[in-house]
């Protein structure tokens, strides 16, 4: 359906969802703030049982006792790194079923998925977009052979406190399976609160560019 004479085809006139309102903003930064507060104690509590299961169980190796290499370690490199140590030193330890290394993969993949949402919201602020159905928008920029290119990621404020929960909730469920694969823990859990289809994402090209 065309538009109004010299508007493109396609063209839809903007539609206001949202006023700039003081109780959305609010809203949304207390969520914010909540889920921020959430993975960083959560991301301490991590490393601080992931180091303790790999000095316990580790033993020492050719450059000392494990707990120092680890508590080194730790200080450089990503938290990706200790899991990985940990989940080598508990597969040679426990020779994981099928079912408990899926767990455990379930749950350091959700694990990731939280990491890459605060990674985004850490360094691209999410501005409130009136026009949009899904009120705030966070933009990260990517430059690739000349052209410029705009990742859009929209969301609502409950997204942010779903994923405040999940983190909380990740990090003790991998504490248990790293100590007992068969924790009962796993199969009382309730179903994962935050998934990555809640954001929308889309990509476009700056005005000029292909």
């Amino acid at each position: 359906m065309k538009g109004k004479p010299g508007t493109p085809e396609g063209w839809k006139p903007l539609v206001l969802h949202h006023e700039h309102d003081e109780p959305l903003q609010s809203e949304f930064l207390l969520a914010l703030g909540r889920f921020m507060d959430a993975y960083a104690r959560a991301e301490v509590d991590l490393v601080s049982e992931v180091r303790n299961f790999i000095a316990w169980h580790g033993g020492k190796n050719s450059f000392g006792p494990l707990s120092e290499v680890v508590a080194v370690l730790s200080e450089k490199l990503p938290v990706a790194y200790l899991l990985e140590a940990a989940e080598a030193l508990l597969e040679r330890r426990a020779r994981l079923t099928k079912a408990q290394a899926a767990r455990l993969k379930e749950c350091t993949s959700h694990m990731e998925d939280l990491r890459s949402l605060r990674n985004l919201l850490a360094h691209q602020p999410a501005d409130l977009d009136p026009f949009s159905e899904v009120p705030f928008v966070a933009m990260k920029r990517r430059s690739k052979g000349g052209d410029i290119k705009l990742e859009v990621t929209k969301l609502q404020p409950e997204v942010l406190v779903n994923a405040a929960e999940d983190i909380t909730t990740a990090v003790y469920l991998y504490r248990d399976l790293l100590y007992d694969p068969s924790s009962p823990a796993w199969e009382r859990r309730q179903p994962w609160r935050y998934t990555r289809a809640q954001l929308l994402k889309q990509h476009l090209a700056l005005p000029g560019h292909k």
